[in-house]
């Protein structure tokens, strides 16, 4: 697989998918047959490539329609998470088992300046570039 940009991000699935995103278009091949594209999405405003994550059976990515700068998104389980510094900071949970996407919550959240955020099945770090590391868990609490 040849992209004529440079590749921001890629994903691997459990599943031994591809999932790469440039600023203008995103692909998701097999492993067992890289030549084959199964998705080719392109966009006219941009993509934001630190927003692409993928999962087993879903990827979400956004694209450069708003006035926000510096998003950032990961998967767990049936949510997207997504996480804006400005305007004002804010991390947001999508519920995104149906077709279109419901949000969830709004949490007030000062990480500053991202470098990394990922989540698992329970957990989100998410780390900045001021040295900090925030660790949430969206575990349910035994009475």
């Amino acid at each position: 697989m040849q992209l004529v940009e440079a590749v921001g991000r890629v994903r691997v699935t459990e599943r031994e998918y591809v999932v790469a995103c440039t600023g203008s278009r995103l692909v998701c091949f097999s492993f067992r047959n890289p030549e084959v594209l199964l998705r080719d999405v392109g966009s006219t405003t941009g993509f934001v490539v630190s927003s692409l994550d993928a999962s087993q059976e879903a990827y979400v990515v956004v694209e450069r329609n708003g006035v926000g700068t510096g998003l950032w998104a990961c998967m767990n389980l049936g949510y997207a998470l997504t996480y804006s510094p400005s305007p004002s900071p804010s991390l947001r949970v999508w519920d995104i088992e149906q077709a279109i996407g419901r949000l969830c919550v709004t949490l007030g959240l000062r990480a500053g300046e991202l470098n990394s955020f990922v989540a698992n099945d329970r957990h989100v770090a998410i780390s900045s570039n001021d040295n900090n590391i925030n660790l949430l868990d969206f575990g349910v609490q035994d009475p």
